[in-house]
Parts: C-alpha cells; sequence; structure tokens
C-alpha cells in the first residue's frame, strides 16, 4: 500500500527500473548499496526474496489487484471543469 509522496515516488521509479531491465535493476541496487555501505544488508535481502515462487506472487497479485502490480500513474486533463 502506498502511504506517502516518497513511497509513490519509490513506486514510480520501481517501475522505471523494471522497464530498463535485469542490467539497470542490477546496476542501480550495486551502486546504491555502495554508496550506502550496504552491499551486506542488501545480499541478505535479495537472498531472502529468492525464495519467493515466481508463479505464486503471479497468483497473489492477479487475486489480489487484478494482476496490476501498481495502480494506473494519474493524468493531469487540461481544459476540464467541475460543474
Amino acid at each position: 500500500m502506498i502511504r506517502s509522496h516518497g513511497n509513490l515516488r519509490i513506486q514510480r521509479g520501481a517501475e522505471h527500473l523494471h522497464r530498463l531491465g535485469a542490467r539497470a535493476t542490477c546496476e542501480f541496487l550495486i551502486a546504491f548499496a555502495e554508496r550506502h555501505d550496504l552491499t551486506p544488508e542488501l545480499l541478505h535481502a535479495l537472498n531472502q526474496w529468492r525464495s519467493l515462487d515466481v508463479e505464486i506472487m503471479r497468483a497473489v497479485v492477479q487475486h489480489h489487484c487484478g494482476g496490476r502490480q501498481f495502480p494506473p500513474a494519474l493524468a493531469v486533463v487540461e481544459g476540464g471543469r467541475h460543474g
């Protein structure tokens, strides 16, 4: 559940990283972990996430979110007026 503006920005960033592919996501994680001296913690977290079954996660997302990973981004509509 997205609870703050910062988390929404993280959500959109995650979507963008995902679209860039596994290599870009890996490079981002390495750079972030090295910059913040978090490599052991990142490796531990990744090891935990590796235990998740991809097909089960897809089924859970499908059941609870209709297959959507995140809610769709909002778009500003120009020229509209509330009556």
